[in-house]
């Protein structure tokens, strides 16, 4: 089971200064495209939310437009800096995002339980 940080636990220090508004989000493992809105830790819809890593967010196209719902689409690989998205195919969350590529390449550096989860193949 991934650890999961209390709210109270994230320290303003621990929040980005600078954040990125609009582009295009390309995942470099599946090559998934979509035009995101915000790019940080503080969605601007929600202001109670705080992700542990700056996330790349999308509207969801699927809420009402005053609702200020949103999709989290992925973010960049702690390693490599590499776009990835939120596919098991592509990335993996554990204390922090790593593409699969440099997960499965430091294995040995993760709990068992997840190095169980990176044998698996999607």
């Amino acid at each position: 089971m991934e650890p999961v940080l209390e709210c109270d636990e994230i320290k303003s220090a621990d929040l980005p200064s600078k954040t990125e508004e609009g582009g295009i989000f390309t995942c470099t493992k599946c090559g998934l495209q979509e035009r995101y809105f915000y790019k940080g830790r503080n969605p601007p819809s929600n202001k109670k939310i705080v992700f542990l890593e700056d996330c790349y967010m999308m509207k969801d196209p699927f809420s009402p437009p005053n609702k200020n719902q949103f999709l989290l689409l992925g973010s960049e690989c702690s390693l490599c800096n590499k776009a990835v998205c939120q596919s098991p195919n592509c990335s993996i969350f554990y204390t922090r995002r790593f593409c699969r590529s440099c997960a499965e390449e430091n294995t040995e550096q993760f709990p068992a339980a997840v190095q169980i989860k990176l044998k698996k193949k999607p």
